[in-house]
């Protein structure tokens, strides 16, 4: 960690040396105590009476063992709570080593007025995103800002909308939306609109949604999308392979039928990124299904013919008509 922000959070401690210099003391005392009653095997005199040995390891037997016991308490309990904060935490590893390291190093008092997550509240959250705040203006920034896209694109959640509602919802919570010095700007698939459409009136109530500056949908333009499609043919292209004729234009992918007027419509009829580009990638493994595997690089026939461009297509303009029906 920085130097200058462990001076911020006030993490340097001494704790760590005197917790190990007391465990190392402790060992050695007790290991010490047990042995006296065997001081004249290396020939030491000692300049009292040993008397009965008995006393001796016992004495040593409890110093060790209460010092080792003291230790493994502490580090149970900094277990315990580091491993509930781990657990309460969805979105990163859950591992609580770290969090158990850095638990060890803080005083007690600092260590206690943690605010670590417990369960699924928001309470200690966002008392924790407040201090967070706190800090960044201590180091010079006034605010910070969070920015959520390609939530349908994430593994865990697979497009699946109530596996996606359930990692959005919480970020809706009202208290979090009108925090200060904390900015927002969620980029959510049509699926979620039932967020709200079909919320009840409690749920309303939580999200206030009405405070917020929300848009029901983004609608790119044809242009638009030609452009970044085009953008992406360019970037997984290997390098040094020549574009499919001069220009590199992505109506070079279709049959002479289709120009790039027809091809730019047709994107824009759809409307978004998620829904142009998932049509393009059903078209373009659609057609590359039926092509043979020995088919010269020149051949017309890698080139998509008009009429499955129109299939797919319109398959497409469907589904977005009815992910669109669910706004109105």
């Amino acid at each position: 960690m920085d130097r200058g922000l462990q001076k911020r959070v006030k993490l340097r401690s001494s704790r760590p040396f005197l917790r190990s210099l007391g465990k190392t003391f402790g060992t050695l005392a007790g290991l010490a105590l047990a042995a006296v009653p065997h001081a004249d095997v290396v020939g030491l005199e000692l300049p009292f009476e040993v008397g009965d040995a008995g006393n001796w390891y016992g004495g040593g037997a409890a110093l060790f063992g209460a010092t080792w016991l003291f230790h493994a308490i502490n580090a149970g309990l900094v277990r315990r709570r580091a491993s509930q904060a781990a657990r309460s935490v969805r979105v990163v590893p859950r591992d609580p080593e770290p969090l158990q390291r850095l638990l060890g190093r803080l005083g007690k008092s600092v260590s206690s007025d943690l605010a670590l997550p417990d369960g699924g509240g928001i309470g200690t959250r966002l008392v924790l995103l407040q201090r967070f705040i706190r800090l960044l203006c201590d180091l010079g920034h006034s605010s910070f800002w969070l920015l959520m896209h390609r939530v349908v694109e994430a593994t865990a959640l697979a497009g699946i909308g109530d596996l996606m509602r359930s990692f959005v919802e919480s970020m809706l919570e009202h208290r979090l939306l009108q925090f200060e010095g904390l900015a927002l700007k969620l980029f959510l698939p049509i699926e979620l609109s039932r967020l709200y459409l079909g919320a009840s009136p409690d749920e309303l109530k939580s999200m206030r949604l009405d405070k917020a500056n929300s848009i029901p949908e983004l609608r790119w333009s044809g242009h638009e999308l030609v452009e970044v499609a085009v953008q992406r043919l360019r970037a997984v292209r290997p390098e040094g392979t020549p574009p499919a004729r001069p220009g590199g234009r992505l109506a070079d992918f279709f049959d002479d039928a289709l120009t790039g007027a027809d091809v730019r419509d047709a994107l824009g009829e759809l409307g978004t990124p998620r829904l142009a580009f998932g049509f393009l990638g059903a078209l373009f493994s659609e057609h590359a299904r039926e092509l043979d595997d020995d088919l010269a690089a020149e051949d017309l026939a890698w080139r998509i013919p008009r009429r499955r461009f129109d299939i797919i297509h319109a398959s497409w303009v469907d589904r977005a008509r009815g992910l669109r029906r669910s706004l109105n």
